[in-house]
């Protein structure tokens, strides 16, 4: 498995950069599926509210505001893994499965940032019982 995935970066590192009209590198662009532009939607739709005040992102919303972008980088390198080594990986279209997977990992990443931003409820209360304790 972890000679799979030697071999998966090594194969990354090694796509050609697209070229421009004078012929010098430039970008290449991803692109989604029908499928994967409407379940980004509907994750987009979902995180939204949760920015608010009271949402589950809403003791952290700097961080909160960039998870859909990004879910969809996340995205990009997961298709891009998984196409490792085919000659044609940047002009097919990143499927809604790699989409839900990259959303599965940024819902992980929530409870993380919560605890590393101090965001998380149960840790504010404690700070106030702490601070109340001390007084």
């Amino acid at each position: 498995m972890l000679s799979d995935y030697h071999d998966k970066v090594l194969a990354l590192l090694h796509l050609p950069f697209a070229k421009d009209h004078n012929g010098g590198p430039c970008p290449h662009t991803l692109s989604l599926d029908a499928g994967a532009g409407a379940r980004l939607r509907r994750y987009e739709a979902w995180v939204e509210p949760q920015l608010s005040e009271f949402g589950e992102l809403g003791r952290m919303t700097d961080w909160g505001g960039k998870i859909v972008g990004a879910v969809v980088r996340i995205a990009g390198l997961l298709h891009m893994t998984d196409l490792a080594g085919a000659g044609d990986a940047w002009k097919s279209p990143i499927s809604e499965a790699t989409v839900e997977r990259a959303i599965v990992i940024g819902l992980y990443l929530i409870p993380h940032a919560k605890a590393a931003l101090g965001a998380d409820e149960n840790i504010e209360k404690a700070k106030v019982i702490l601070r109340w304790i001390e007084h």
